[in-house]
């Protein structure tokens, strides 16, 4: 499409007129050339925009879009040789001469052979571009420039369905309920009398998933279920995956490396004599036979257990229900005008002040025939331009009749309309999207990570930010229109996922550029570039690749079954010379081909979690490109590779391996790197200040599950200037203090969690001293006892989270100061942060702790305590309440005021522990103390 051409000709035309660029040119003797090949280019990206509104009507545009495609990214792939060569060059010059001299002469290393291989290139994309360009006086296009433009707004959002977000749907929620809990629809099914098949059926977008996990969540089904599970099935339903998925979010960890039989036995432990819930979202298909496979590995559970499947066929649900399908209609014109008038507007505002943006929205709704998703897709578009002629550009656009299918016209035209609204380099970071396998939770972290490979990371003029931030504005950009769901955050970066439909579009616009290969015999487009390859072993290797010329991603998003083939090395990366990302993570090879050293574009290689890999080949440190490496979980691998301080562009690096210390001439040069991730190194006991001196451009760095890793404080180490924003420390038995060196990043540091450092007694003095700290986060850390004096007058600490920390938690509660206290959290658990936690499961079941109290609520929740404790019926056990009396809290607190109904024990034993922090009051009448406290003449608080 139009978008992507113009995405990456923006790119091409700003590195043809870089200084860097022009003196690499100056040098080769090749100005001339790429004077022309930029002002052709040039020419042709001013119409591009105006090519991608008329292409919907006119197919010629589109052949023609397609072959600038080709030709632009070639021109890319050349331009991106000049880089790999000026990085070599300084290279060189900094590490000396590698390689024997004869072999240079005859490589492209060599000036007279890269000059001569570069030229030829560009006349060859000179050629076909002047060919191409030639055609654009065919279509009337016309010039016209777009401005970089993002929505400043963000509206933070959490993995679970809040009820109030949820309009019209409180019948349907009550009537699903029913079906779980009442004790009559158990004996629907003669055959398994224990085992109830509830089917929600409805077309794409009107909310099924929604509202399972509203039902998923409610009080009722929480106490009435023992267990708990959901599992996003798809079109595969594949039931060996299947099982060990459900296994999976039975026991809220990955388990891998088992055979079906194993997964089946501990299935079958799991599910033995408990009422259990298993959600099965999204089924598309209606094999009976694969569904009885599945359902007689289901047995064992107490009567009462049940399975919810939603689907969007009718057949489906007739095929797999014990019951007839609950269908779910489209929301009521009353229902649907309410939730736009939500989305569409901000919060408090009136809008009702402006009648021409009402009459114009009741327009937009009628397209969206009371379809949740087409609503809160136009909402979200609306909701950050409230100008009427922009209001009705879009109820008036010709994009409504793109689509033909009579369910998706409006759903895929909505969608179309706000991607259509991106500015360019979001529409090309959006398609990217489309590797990712359907139902897949995502991250944050290697989403950007995949945007950074590509290059679509643009920072402005005069701008010196990271390419992460950059990446995280682009992130929360496309969140804030909607394209993602369920984002939550976790620690210092978000997981989230897309909706079936929204996945759908994004495959449906990359279809030419981006393709998920699901079978060997897989036919795709030879135009195709980037691949996620999807549920194979290692020895099916899809036929279609040797088609495929010019691939830039390979990803292997699942864990393969057997290893991959050296076949596949000798044959595919060989190739595949301008691979920028190659994702083999939970592969099982021993050792990895020494030229890996020729991929000079490869920018992104992640290696992590094969547990196989003993040495990586020396030669990887030959990749100048390459920005980010991840060798976390890697258990065998010996040490890191000789001379790994040559990857002069290396911005990320996670590393596991079994060395004592790391050697000098290492890490400590990597002086670009942002992020450092010390994962499991068990046998690690020393971490040099040195490195950590050395390394001025380190923002983040986490240290996890290091066993033997002191971290001593040394009071003669030498303090030195650090950038470091993000500190992360977990599961350091024997770090008793933070290590001095930390001090020099007091003026940067943002955010500092620690978690599982039972041997840790205190925190730096310095720490009140910090400039820019933001949040803390501190758990499980019993010998922590105080904070250091002064931290309660630190002016930009915003939050500070407190878990499994009694000591530190008696300590806090002497505090005096209500700025502070209402900064303090006292929270269950702590979110695991180390790359780890992007490899294990996520229970679809969130821990609903967390909530946002108001001072009248608090209030309401006190006086319920107070009239507890005058009953009789209150019980304090260890300065604290009682087990078991928490839901007597919770039926009077519903009881007296019923808008807390959806207010779970856990919120509210959460906020108990945190008033007994910040009020004298709450923690005396808690430790039975009256001081402080009036009775009336029975003696009543």
């Amino acid at each position: 499409m139009a978008e992507f051409v113009y995405g990456v000709a923006v790119i091409v035309v700003e590195k043809l007129s870089s200084i860097s660029y022009h003196q690499i040119c100056l040098a080769l003797g090749l100005e001339g050339d790429l004077k022309r090949l930029k002002e052709t280019m040039a020419t042709i990206k001013d119409v591009l925009l105006d090519a991608e509104e008329k292409q919907a009507h006119d197919k010629r545009i589109t052949s023609w879009l397609t072959q600038l495609k080709d030709v632009f990214l070639d021109a890319e792939d050349v331009l991106d040789e000049f880089d790999c060569e000026e990085q070599r060059r300084q290279s060189v010059k900094k590490h000396g001469r590698t390689g024997r001299k004869v072999r240079r002469f005859f490589s492209r290393s060599n000036p007279l052979v890269f000059r001569a291989s570069v030229a030829r290139a560009i006349k060859d994309i000179r050629e076909r571009l002047d060919q191409i360009a030639a055609d654009k006086k065919n279509f009337d296009l016309n010039s016209r420039q777009e401005e970089r433009r993002l929505t400043n707004e963000w509206k933070e959002v959490h993995s679970f369905v809040d009820p109030s977000d949820v309009i019209g749907r409180d019948i349907d929620q009550k009537n699903i309920i029913s079906l779980l809990t009442d004790a009559a629809s158990d004996d629907h099914d003669e055959i398994h009398p224990k085992l109830s098949v509830i089917p929600i059926h409805g077309i794409p977008g009107v909310g099924k998933t929604t509202l399972t996990r509203l039902v998923y969540n409610h009080k009722r089904v929480r106490c009435y279920f023992e267990l708990k599970m959901w599992v996003h099935v798809s079109k595969d339903f594949d039931v060996p995956r299947l099982i060990k998925e459900i296994l999976d979010s039975a026991t809220g960890k990955k388990n891998d490396n088992l055979t079906f039989d194993q997964v089946q036995t501990q299935l079958r432990d799991n599910l033995e004599g408990k009422r259990f819930l298993l959600v099965l979202d999204d089924v598309w298909n209606g094999d009976r036979s694969r569904w009885i496979e599945l359902r007689s590995l289901l047995t064992g559970g107490s009567k009462g257990s049940k399975i919810i499947v939603t689907t969007r066929s009718a057949n489906v649900g007739d095929c797999m229900g014990t019951i007839s399908p609950y269908n779910l209609e489209g929301l009521s014109d009353e229902h649907s005008w309410n939730f736009f008038l939500k989305c569409a507007f901000k919060e408090g505002v009136g809008h009702e002040q402006n009648r021409n943006l009402l009459d114009i929205g009741r327009q937009i709704l009628d397209k969206c025939k009371g379809i949740p998703l087409v609503v809160r897709t136009l909402g979200s578009l609306l909701y950050s331009n409230q100008d009427v002629q922009y209001w009705r550009y879009i109820s008036e656009s010709k994009l409504w009749e793109v689509v033909a299918e009579p369910y998706r016209k409006g759903i895929f035209a909505a969608l179309l309309l706000s991607y259509s609204d991106l500015p360019f380099h979001l529409k090309r970071c959006f398609l990217y999207c489309s590797l990712f396998p359907k139902g897949k939770e995502i991250f944050s972290l290697e989403l950007i990570q995949l945007w950074m490979a590509h290059g679509v990371l643009i920072p402005k003029r005069n701008e010196y930010r990271s390419l992460e931030d950059i990446g995280h504005q682009y992130f929360k950009e496309l969140c804030s229109r909607s394209f993602f769901q369920y984002v939550k955050k976790q620690g210092w970066y978000y997981s989230f996922s897309m909706h079936e439909l929204i996945h759908e579009f994004a495959q449906l616009v990359a279809q030419s550029e981006c393709w998920i290969i699901n079978s060997p015999e897989s036919d795709i487009c030879n135009r195709v570039r980037h691949l996620s390859v999807n549920q194979l072993s290692g020895n099916e290797i899809p036929s279609c690749l040797d088609n495929l010329n010019s691939v830039r991603t390979i990803i292997f998003p699942f864990l393969l079954t057997e290893p991959l083939s050296d076949f596949f090395f000798k044959k595919y990366l060989w190739k595949y010379e301008c691979l920028r990302m190659l994702d083999l993570s939970y592969s099982s090879f021993e050792t990895f081909p020494s030229y890996i050293g020729r991929m000079k574009q490869l920018r992104n290689l992640n290696l992590s979690h094969n547990r196989k890999l003993v040495n990586l080949p020396d030669s990887i440190t030959k990749l100048q490109s390459l920005q980010i490496l991840q060798l976390q979980g890697c258990s065998n691998l010996e040490k890191l590779p000789k001379n790994i301080g040559n990857l002069s562009s290396l911005m990320f690096l996670s590393i596991t391996t079994k060395e004592m210390c790391f050697p000098e001439n290492g890490i400590e040069c990597l002086t670009s790197l942002r992020t450092l991730m010390i994962v499991s190194c068990n046998k690690l006991s020393y971490l040099s200040d040195r490195i950590m001196g050395c390394l001025t451009a380190l923002e983040t760095l986490v240290i996890s599950y290091c066993e033997n890793l002191a971290l001593f404080d040394d009071q003669d180490e030498k303090v030195k200037r650090l950038s470091l924003q993000k500190l992360i420390f977990m599961d350091l038995p024997k770090m008793r203090a933070l290590p001095r060196w930390l001090e020099g990043c007091q003026n940067t540091l943002q955010y500092l969690c620690l978690g599982s450092c039972p041997n840790l007694t205190s925190l730096p003095f310095w720490l009140p001293k910090t400039a820019s700290l933001q949040q803390m986060e501190i758990g499980a850390c019993p010998k922590l006892c105080s904070l250091p004096e002064g931290m309660h007058r630190l002016a930009s600490l915003l939050e500070l989270r407190i878990a499994k920390c009694p000591n530190l938690m008696e300590y806090l509660q002497s505090v005096d100061g209500k700025n502070w206290s209402m900064k303090i959290h006292f929270v269950d658990y702590l979110e695991p942060h180390s790359q780890d936690r992007m490899e294990s499961l996520t229970s679809e079941e969130p821990r609903q702790t967390e909530r946002f109290w108001t001072e009248e609520e608090d209030t309401k929740l006190i006086q319920t305590v107070v009239e507890l404790y005058n009953k009789g019926k209150f019980k304090v056990e260890d300065s604290f309440i009682g087990q078991g009396y928490m839901e007597a809290i919770r039926r009077l607190l519903v009881a007296k005021f019923p808008e807390f109904d959806q207010t779970t024990e856990d919120m509210i034993e959460s906020r108990i522990k945190t008033l007994v922090s910040k009020f004298h009051f709450v923690h005396e009448m808690l430790t039975r103390q009256s001081s402080g406290f009036l009775r009336d003449s029975k003696r009543r608080l």
